[in-house]
């Protein structure tokens, strides 16, 4: 299922049902969404504030109306660069604790390709300066 995909990318519950009733709608107010995506409307307030900081919901004024809409999906794009982002700055650090853990002795045992493919993975990392 579609909402359940969106889990994958930082979403929760109620922002993936929430974003996939906007796309669906178009240019809607927040009742319509909350019909739409079976979430209270209160809570549909908070989960457009919520996903309006992440860049999925854009507000149009209509008159003295509010209307949300949903931004155009390659916005996972730049949510997903930006994670990798993030994490590509924290992988030193990761990378020094996991250096001082210590030289302790281990047997590991890798079976079929797949584990031969990660056995040489492994090398090429610590081979690599």
């Amino acid at each position: 299922m579609l909402q359940e995909d969106l889990l994958q990318f930082g979403l929760t519950e109620k922002e993936a049902a929430v974003y996939v009733a906007a796309l669906k709608l178009g240019p809607t107010t927040a009742l319509q969404i909350a019909r739409t995506a079976d979430v209270k409307r209160p809570t549909v307030y908070t989960t457009l504030e919520t996903l309006k900081q992440k860049g999925l919901i854009g507000v149009e004024l209509k008159g003295l109306k509010q209307k949300f809409v949903a931004t155009h999906p390659d916005q996972f794009e730049a949510i997903i660069a930006n994670q990798r982002t993030r994490f590509d700055a924290l992988l030193p650090e990761l990378m020094s604790l996991y250096a001082l853990r210590g030289n302790k002795s281990a047997i590991k045992y890798y079976e079929g390709l797949e584990g031969l493919k990660s056995v040489y993975e492994t090398l090429l990392r610590e081979i690599r300066p």
